[in-house]
């Protein structure tokens, strides 16, 4: 089983890494860093899987870059998951639309999942999740919502007829990487929760 993780901002890809090996020690990864300059070439290997990672730019940045336009024939018929930035990517791929909120979500929030589905069930009937963004999806016909929160209406979906997820959280993200990615900033939860990433990463692999 082969995964290639695209990476949209240094570093983003280390946690996806670490939930992929996690409980699987046959999965080989590749990341391909899409922010480098001067960009890399697209890879001509074949992938079982593909994860789009999160980061800092516009989801409409990323669908109009040249690479990863190179790239989206296969995550069409890929199975592909989407975190935060990759998630509003895949959405927009869906035909909704992206729009901004006035408070940042920040820190371990709970998601209540709304609908049964075969990647997103592990995190029935709720988790917590490590939450930095401020964005949030107007969603098409073609998206159909998973989890929602009182902060977030999609926090999570998958893409009717085709093999895409996507969560606006960052499931990757490990208790003690969180609570070094918010320094000072207080969490929603006193104590960092039990860390889910792995079982829902990982059961995307079995799509």
């Amino acid at each position: 089983m082969s995964v290639l993780v695209v990476e949209f901002f240094p570093e983003r890809a280390d946690g996806i890494i670490e939930s992929l090996t996690a409980e699987n020690n046959a999965v080989t990864c590749r990341v391909l860093p899409l922010w480098q300059t001067p960009q890399p070439e697209a890879p001509v290997d074949h992938f079982s899987h593909i994860i789009l990672s999160g980061g800092p730019s516009p989801a409409q940045k990323v669908m109009n870059d040249t690479l990863f336009q190179k790239l989206l024939p296969r995550i069409q018929d890929t199975p592909t998951f989407g975190i935060c930035l990759g998630a509003q990517v895949l959405a927009l791929l869906a035909g909704a639309e992206m729009g901004y909120t006035l408070d940042w979500q920040r820190g371990w929030q709970t998601i209540r999942v709304t609908e049964d589905d075969p990647v997103f069930q592990v995190l029935s009937p709720k988790a917590v999740v490590f939450q930095h963004h401020r964005d949030y999806i107007r969603p098409s016909p073609e998206l159909r919502v998973t989890a929602n929160s009182p902060l977030c209406a999609v926090e999570a979906f998958r893409v009717a007829g085709r093999t895409m997820w996507g969560i606006q959280g960052h499931p990757e993200v490990s208790p003690e990487r969180g609570a070094r990615i918010l320094g000072n900033h207080s969490f929603e939860h006193n104590e960092p929760p039990a860390w889910f990433g792995p079982s829902v990463i990982q059961r995307f692999l079995t799509i």
